[in-house]
């Protein structure tokens, strides 16, 4: 084979070779970076997720669990002991001095610092049960008639190294569903509100008379006479929403 013919092979070697690579990088993925493999997604709408490896640690994310340092709010372990209970201190409040003759009830007859809320009813309730619950869970210990109130019932709860005694003035006696010594759940209907103007209210509007004193007791004064006796008592609306049960 003459040296001619030698180059003529030579060349006709390198032009197979160069066409064969010209042809691979046609074919190659539009975008493609063929040195890193990625791809350049500007202007797609997708980007398509590598799949996992079986292997791989990572934890999945599951859309339900709250974010890293997410606090619910905590439910609280007390309830108002009548719906719509904030809304319905119209009249007497707590802590308010009230004479025969200043009195936004009349005919009024008793006088003194007021030691409870007193929650109104609606036209609409006067002849209608009005369900009263337990502010908490708790033991009852009075649950009787008593002058001025009609029914009453008292309820000591401890939540939290804390003492409180519930009372519910101006109840049907015949409808308490508690005796003493009974334990009533937070929630748990405990009666309904006596008729207006009746025995069952000892001739009172028909309305609720919440008190919360502080400690185990069986107190059931509605009025004092001096504002500095009211330290035996907390304000309910107030303490309630401290509570996170308003």
């Amino acid at each position: 084979m003459n040296r001619l013919t030698i180059i003529s092979v030579i060349i006709v070697i390198i032009a197979i070779v160069a066409t064969g690579f010209f042809h691979s990088i046609k074919q190659s993925p539009s975008g493609q970076n063929i040195n890193t493999g990625n791809f350049n997604t500007e202007n797609s709408n997708s980007i398509e997720t590598p799949p996992v490896a079986a292997n791989d640690n990572t934890p999945a994310t599951n859309a339900t669990t709250p974010p890293r340092g997410y606090n619910a709010a905590p439910i609280s372990d007390f309830v108002p002991p009548i719906d719509n209970f904030a809304a319905r201190i119209t009249k007497k409040p707590f802590g308010i001095y009230i004479t025969p003759a200043t009195s936004p009830v009349q005919p009024e007859r008793f006088q003194g610092y007021h030691t409870g809320d007193d929650a109104e009813t609606t036209a609409d309730e006067q002849y209608k049960d009005v369900p009263i619950v337990s502010m908490a869970d708790g033991e009852v210990i009075l649950a009787r008639y008593v002058s001025g109130y009609g029914g009453v019932m008292m309820i000591v709860s401890t939540i939290k190294g804390q003492t409180v005694t519930a009372l519910y003035g101006h109840l049907r006696l015949s409808s308490l569903t508690k005796k003493v010594g009974n334990n009533a759940k937070k929630g748990e209907k405990i009666g309904v509100l006596g008729t207006g103007y009746t025995s069952e209210t000892d001739g009172e509007r028909k309305h609720l008379h919440f008190g919360i004193l502080k400690g185990r007791s069986t107190n059931v004064k509605g009025y004092v006479s001096s504002k500095a006796a009211l330290t035996d008592w907390n304000d309910p609306l107030a303490w309630l929403k401290e509570q996170g049960a308003l």
